[in-house]
């Protein structure tokens, strides 16, 4: 089979709105921290609350309802933190891999039998189809990943529709071929 060649145009904005589409805008919509700084704002609420009942009554109850809300809090705002570091690396790789894909605008895809090579510039990258464990037919974009750490974004923004459909086939016939 004769390789087919595809051009791809980067453009920012195309994989901004496949990375950061619904809730993973910002820190404060992401699923992971939204419902944790939900949380903490009310531990927080209840926390003051019992401190002034602390500071009225000396009871032991009121001491114990306190400790036991300060560790709650200290628990759930430790998990905010976590999360909210996780969250600020996968953005930071997101930025940085979009700044490096920014630096060539336009790149080629070439597809054969085999394998398939992604040129940046003067930086090559070649795959063999057996090597992707995981595709994702989209829509708007077409996921190939390799490995944990390897992964291909195509949106298709960033080529003709005609050479979108022309990719979506060929890579459903591969898959299809891979699994029979």
């Amino acid at each position: 089979m004769e390789p087919i060649t595809i051009e791809l145009t980067f453009r920012s904005k195309d994989f901004r709105e496949i990375y950061y589409v619904d809730q993973r805008k910002n820190i404060f919509t992401w699923p992971h921290t939204k419902k944790p700084i939900i949380i903490l704002s009310c531990l927080v609420a209840l926390s003051v609350f019992n401190y002034i009942g602390l500071k009225n009554s000396k009871s032991p109850e009121w001491i114990f309802l306190f400790v036991i809300f300060l560790i709650v809090d200290f628990s759930v705002f430790v998990r905010l933190l976590l999360n909210t570091a996780r969250y600020s690396q996968w953005k930071m790789g997101v930025e940085v891999y979009l700044r490096d894909l920014s630096k060539h605008p336009n790149h080629t895809l070439v597809l054969s039998d085999e394998i398939f090579e992604l040129n940046k510039g003067d930086e090559k990258f070649i795959a063999r189809w057996s090597g992707v464990n995981h595709v994702s037919i989209l829509p708007n974009h077409i996921l190939l990943k390799l490995d944990d750490q390897t992964q291909y974004i195509f949106p298709e923004k960033s080529m003709k529709s005609e050479d979108y459909e022309l990719l979506k086939g060929f890579i459903q016939s591969k898959i299809s071929s891979k699994t029979s």
